[in-house]
């Protein structure tokens, strides 16, 4: 079985805004969600994306997982949300590599984009990122602790 098998799974995920040239700053800015009932089907990945801790504001969470050919326990994956931020909504695109193994594990990067012009929030989903922001994204396949 690969990460990018069909039976659903959740995902702790921890996202970390970084100063340019990728220097960690006292500033930088880090954030939990929990990705939950993660499907994939036909590579094509979804699910729902909550702030963590409480466990609130659910947002539609899509991507793509596809794994290597030559490396059944590494596959590509990508996901995408919404949230926002004072009001004013943010796509979060977060990219990487997943490894299967007894605990599957994530390590990628994520960009915070503008969403296209005149398109108003679908999501109450709070996030701590401005577009333009990129920085590393890494989690772990497990049960999200609500509280």
């Amino acid at each position: 079985m690969t990460i990018c098998a069909s039976d659903p799974k959740s995902w702790k995920m921890c996202l970390v805004k970084t100063s340019p040239c990728s220097l960690p700053t006292s500033d930088s800015t880090h954030q939990e969600f929990c990705f939950e009932d993660v499907k994939v089907d036909n590579e094509i990945l979804t699910g729902t994306v909550y702030n963590l801790p409480g466990h609130i504001n659910p947002a539609p969470l899509n991507g793509m997982c596809s794994p290597f050919d030559d490396r059944p326990n590494v596959s590509r994956m990508t996901f995408f949300f919404r949230g926002v931020k004072e009001g004013n909504p943010v796509e979060i695109v977060l990219s990487g590599l997943g490894f299967d193994g007894p605990n599957p594990i994530f390590v990628g990067g994520f960009v915070a984009l503008q969403p296209k012009q005149n398109v108003p929030p679908q999501s109450q989903l709070e996030v701590n990122f401005d577009p333009g922001d990129t920085g590393t994204g890494t989690g772990m396949q497990a049960q999200c602790d609500v509280n």
